[in-house]
């Protein structure tokens, strides 16, 4: 069987950071990707629509039981059943096969990370896809005189920081699965990121920093 391989790396750039309720942007604005969730009475279900608004991948949120998955027409599986975590102490790969058979791990699932898919192809050295999480940045203080005042002041002028977009990387051999690298990192994300939010306000609540998190602490939402 022979496959197409794209030649150039294919970014693009979650509108908004928010896995969960966002569209997945390419370089030249092609919307390549929408991630709607859904709230009923009974359940919650996020839906990854492609730019055919066809639903590729859809997850059914659960409190106490895993999420259970839906990947295009497959019947619904436990999402531990569809992506499998290592079973070695310390380490936070997570594992997958694609309809070929064919092995991918995820890696990065602890906090203060960022995921990176790798593939058995060359026994998992190099990633084939890299989430660059959204960042914040602090523009240079601003000393220069304003001309057009009419009392010239030397005091620094203050500029708002800005935050740098969130964006996911996919070489050309993780274009070969697309839709599947879209999916997978998507749904582990969301549970990565609530992961995240439980730790630090468990931090919160003892008074104590929430390591792996940037290297700093801050009380979110007051503490206790």
């Amino acid at each position: 069987m022979i496959i197409d391989v794209p030649e150039d790396n294919l970014l693009l750039t979650l509108t908004p950071d928010n896995v969960s309720n966002t569209v997945l942007i390419s370089e030249d604005g092609e919307r390549l990707y929408t991630v709607i969730t859904e709230h009923t009475k009974k359940t919650t279900v996020t839906s990854v629509r492609n730019s055919r608004d066809d639903v590729i991948a859809s997850l059914e949120w659960r409190d106490v039981l895993p999420d259970k998955v839906t990947v295009g027409k497959n019947k619904p599986v436990l999402v531990t059943d569809w992506m499998k975590r290592s079973l070695i102490p310390f380490k936070d790969d997570i594992s997958f096969v694609d309809d070929r058979g064919r092995k991918y791990k995820w890696k990065g699932n602890s906090a203060g990370r960022s995921f990176e898919l790798f593939c058995a192809d060359d026994s998992y050295a190099s990633a084939i896809t890299r989430f660059q999480r959204s960042r914040r940045v602090h523009p240079k203080i601003s000393s220069e005189l304003n001309p057009n005042a009419s009392t010239p002041s030397l005091a620094p002028t203050l500029v708002n920081p800005v935050w740098t977009p969130a964006t996911l990387t996919l070489t050309p051999r993780a274009m070969q699965i697309q839709d599947l690298v879209i999916s997978s990192f998507l749904f582990l994300e969301k549970t990565h990121r609530t992961n995240e939010q439980e730790h630090q306000v468990r931090a919160d609540a003892l008074g104590t920093p929430a390591m792996g998190v940037l290297g700093r602490y801050r009380v979110s939402n007051g503490g206790v």
